[in-house]
This record gives C-alpha cells, sequence and structure tokens, in this order.
C-alpha cells in the first residue's frame, strides 16, 4: 500500500512496530497522539514479521510505514536498530522519537521547536539516577547520522552493546567521536509508570506531557486486577491521569 506525506509536512513523530506486541501498543500510542491534535505526522517504523491484520491496521493508522530489514542478532535490540533507521526519513526536518512503550498526555509540539544546532545530535529527556533512557528523543533526520549509526550496529558484537544502556550508548559514541553534544529537555516528556510505591509520581498532572509503561502492557491494568501489582499500578496510573482520560487511550 502506498503511501505519501505532504511536502509541507516538515515534523512527525516516529516509533517502532516490530513485532505483535509491540504492534499494538503503537497503535495505542498513536491514538493518543491523535486525541490531542498533534500537528505532527505520524510515523512507524516496522519489521517484515508483523502479522498481515496488524500491518493493514498501521497502514490505516499512521501516515507513514517505513519497513526496516532485519538484520543478523548481534546483541543490539530491534528497537535500538530502528531509533538509528528513524534519521534516514528525510522526509522531515524535525522528528521525535517515541518507544511504543508511550503515551501521551497533552499536546506537546513544542518538541518540535526546541533549540537545535548541527552540533546536537539528539536531545534526551533529563536522566533519573545518573541513567540517561532514549525512550523519548528529538532529533533531526540526516542520511550521514544514519549511515554511521548503522555501521557502528553492524561493528557490535554481543558483549560491547548488550547491556542496559542500549541506543544510548551507541550514539553517545558517535557524538564523543564525532564532537557532537547530546542535550537535554525536561523530565515531563518521559515520565516512567511503577508499581513501586517508593517510586511513583508525587507531582501534579499538569506537569506531565509523556507516561512511559516500560515492560509493562498498560492494557493489562485493566484487565487483570487479581494481583497487588496490578491494583498498585492502576492507583499509580489514576494519579497520574485520572482513570477517566487514560482508559479510552487503552481501548483500540
Amino acid at each position: 500500500m502506498a503511501q505519501q506525506c505532504h511536502p509541507c509536512a516538515s515534523v512527525a513523530w516516529v516509533t517502532s512496530a516490530l513485532d505483535e506486541k509491540t504492534a499494538e501498543k503503537a497503535i495505542v500510542l498513536a491514538g493518543s497522539l491523535k486525541r490531542v491534535q498533534t500537528r505532527g505526522k505520524l510515523v512507524v517504523i516496522i519489521s517484515s514479521t508483523i502479522p498481515e491484520n496488524h500491518r493493514d491496521r498501521l497502514y490505516e493508522i499512521f501516515d507513514l510505514v517505513q519497513l526496516m530489514q532485519c538484520s543478523i542478532a548481534n546483541g543490539v535490540t530491534s528497537e535500538d536498530k530502528a531509533k538509528a533507521f528513524a534519521f534516514s526519513i528525510c522526509l522531515f526536518k524535525r522528528c521525535v522519537y517515541l518507544s511504543p512503550t508511550t503515551l501521551v498526555l497533552r499536546r506537546c509540539d513544542e518538541l518540535f521547536e526546541f533549540p537545535t544546532s548541527e552540533s546536537t545530535i539528539i536531545r534526551l529527556p533529563k536522566s533519573e539516577n545518573q541513567v540517561r533512557d532514549s525512550s523519548v528523543f528529538c532529533f533531526s533526520p540526516s542520511t550521514i547520522h544514519f549511515q554511521t549509526l548503522n555501521k557502528i550496529i553492524k561493528g557490535c558484537s554481543n558483549k560491547s552493546c548488550n547491556n542496559s544502556e542500549g541506543f544510548v550508548k551507541i550514539i553517545g559514541n558517535y557524538a564523543h567521536n564525532n564532537q557532537l553534544e547530546i542535550g537535554e529537555m525536561p523530565k515531563l516528556y518521559n515520565q516512567r509508570i511503577t508499581v513501586e510505591p517508593s517510586q511513583r509520581f508525587d507531582g501534579c498532572i499538569e506537569d506531565l506531557a509523556i507516561i512511559n509503561f516500560g515492560d509493562i502492557d498498560p492494557k493489562l491494568i485493566f484487565q487483570d486486577m487479581t494481583s497487588s501489582a496490578s491494583k498498585g499500578l492502576l492507583e499509580s496510573v489514576c494519579v497520574l491521569s485520572h482513570h477517566h482520560y487514560l482508559a479510552p487511550h487503552l481501548r483500540t
């Protein structure tokens, strides 16, 4: 199915759907972006392993679907490879990558206006406990950056790249070796949801723009309320999004 983006569409939200599970999450994410009426186009990176019914749904929902060829396993996760692949989507001047584990609570198109320069390759939300998270980042597509990052990934070994830092380490090394900078943006654009009481967000819902469910499937909190973990997660989510606002996002 052919897709075209208007030549004036200079900004886009990019996510990835590389298997059945992440395809479902990407669809939920796209729904949250449409509800806040973003001006950015919606782009999804897929793999050839996506089931046909999910692929057809992605084509219906997203403005642009980009196929990423699967490469050999070398310790780099499929999503980290997709993050590098996102730099090749040069139809747009400015993009924001969102992991399929994220959900947009309010319109935050201001991310497309964050200060940029040739020396700043990406912008990440402020780190927590000195650990940077690339679930959300602003960037400008570049064929040169893509080709170099892709070459670095192909040269990775299981020992050198299979770690919790993933893409952050890859692009960090690239930036360091090429005198580039990794900029920051407020943490409100990547607030993690957790069942741990000590780590729950205790601020104001108006202070948040994007939440991140991580490895937790957000749909499950409305399907399995028997476990204490599910109850704790629902309580945490209610604090963040008042439940009645979030629930429609999780029904596809």
